[in-house]
């Protein structure tokens, strides 16, 4: 009677993949080998469907359809033998798609911002929001809503300024896309010369040159002064 020295084990694999099930076997006369998918013959094809001379089973190109329960049936006149039942299990890729992120902004203290994530993927992803390591689940001025896919933080303070992450997860993976918030003082102002330098000025060798310019904003600007485009040290 043919014995099944080797059978085939349980396999996980992807769509598109390759999957392979193992059958070696030994017996006089030489057994034939044929494959059975939850009780029904697999018939090769020489394409998606391989037997090799030594039994293994190539599947090719894996699909929803090759998903059950193999088994490999080794056959001659001095009887069969059935291996083990191995099962082949698709295992969906951790793809999660984003289809709106949250974006970069700037805002005055006191103003209400949104921001807004959404994701898809096989299953559904969930939302959730992050802030310098911590997860954000809500307070007195943060607020989930639309299912954790909006952010919305009211009466914004300079302490909101931040990194924001917006991750999407399911049971295959995570992703994350990310929206940087600054907060300024209401009384912030961006830089503004008020007074700047002539285009030209005529002088003599070895005389001073004063060069006025003067500067507003909130916070006080720094003013540096450059030569054909590098920085002037201050040391004349």
């Amino acid at each position: 009677v043919p014995q099944i020295m080797e059978g085939p084990e349980d396999i996980q694999t992807s769509l598109g993949s390759t999957a392979t099930f193992t059958c070696r076997v030994s017996g006089d006369p030489k057994p034939k080998i044929k494959w059975m998918r939850n009780s029904d013959e697999v018939n090769p094809d020489g394409t998606r469907y391989i037997i090799k001379e030594d039994g293994t089973l190539v599947i090719s190109d894996m699909s929803e359809n090759d998903v059950g329960e193999y088994e490999c049936i080794a056959e001659s006149k001095m009887g069969s033998t059935a291996s083990r039942k191995a099962r082949a299990i698709i295992v969906s890729t951790p793809s999660i798609r984003f289809i709106e992120v949250p974006f970069s902004q700037t805002v005055i203290a006191g103003d209400d911002v949104l921001l807004s994530c959404r994701a898809e993927g096989r299953p559904q992803p969930r939302i959730e929001w992050w802030r310098n390591g911590q997860r954000i689940r809500g307070d007195e001025r943060t607020f989930l809503e639309d299912n954790g896919n909006t952010l919305r933080i009211i009466s914004t303070v300079t302490a909101d300024s931040a990194r924001y992450i917006c991750q999407g997860r399911n049971i295959h993976g995570m992703a994350e896309v990310t929206a940087d918030l600054k907060v300024v003082g209401q009384n912030s102002a961006p830089p503004r010369l008020t007074y700047q330098p002539p285009e030209e000025m005529e002088t003599e060798l070895g005389a001073s040159v004063e060069l006025p310019c003067r500067s507003e904003g909130e916070p006080k600007p720094v003013i540096t002064w450059k030569k054909d485009g590098s920085a002037l040290e201050n040391n004349r």
